[in-house]
């Protein structure tokens, strides 16, 4: 009998283990979406021009200008349901730092989700649908679990959503040197690849109108 019940016990531990939860300590001070909206699309070959650093490959990583006390990341993840990749962003308040509410990460989230749309990072996501996922936003939603995702028309924590699917195993948590970060200011450096163009294009323009007036006076 007590045979029988030890092969009991490990049959219903065992699968446990491998649908772990896997939580981080760093999860409660931080907000996790997956940007699985129709057409979402991630461009990181524009994070070139910017303070952003690539902490691990695909996966970018700076502290917000607009509260240096946050940390942005985003990359790239498939959903199990769909097998497609969505962009991911993750803001994750820096270890030490105190005072961030949730007003502060959702002012911070609208922000950057305005930024990186308008230079053209995250493609796709349009303006109600930005605004109904800062309205959602929270502290202590991220992790495979709680991170959010689109479903049926709404935000929703992944493991309260149609497409959950639990996690097998723990895989290490992404290793991130906060204090190495850039800052990725705000303001006109935003504009930096518009104004660089803007420059190329005007040096371009005199080049021409002199070599058009030597030949005049030739």
């Amino acid at each position: 009998m007590r045979v029988v019940l030890l092969v009991l016990a490990v049959l219903v531990l065992v699968p446990c283990t491998f649908l772990a939860q896997c939580p981080e300590p760093l999860e409660a001070r931080a907000f996790e979406a997956v940007i699985n909206t129709p057409g979402a699309r991630l461009d990181a070959s524009r994070l070139a021009a910017y303070a952003v650093k690539e902490v691990a490959s695909g996966v970018f990583a700076y502290r917000s200008g607009f509260d240096e006390r946050i940390a942005v990341t985003l990359g790239l993840e498939a959903l199990p349901a769909t097998g497609r990749q969505y962009p991911v962003i993750r803001l994750q308040v820096l270890p030490g730092a105190s005072g961030v509410t949730d007003a502060d990460l959702r002012r911070a989230l609208k922000l950057e989700l305005d930024r990186l749309t308008s230079v053209g990072v995250i493609q796709g996501l349009s303006e109600e649908l930005e605004s109904s996922l800062v309205l959602s936003a929270r502290l202590g939603l991220a992790g495979w679990d709680r991170r959010l995702v689109f479903d049926n028309g709404a935000w929703r924590p992944f493991n309260e959503s149609s497409i959950y699917v639990p996690l097998r195993g723990c895989p290490a948590p992404l290793a991130v040197d906060y204090s190495s970060l850039p800052v990725w200011r705000t303001g006109s450096q935003d504009n930096l690849p518009l104004i660089i163009s803007a420059g190329v294009v005007a040096v371009l323009a005199l080049f021409l109108a002199w070599r058009f007036t030597a030949k005049r006076k030739s």
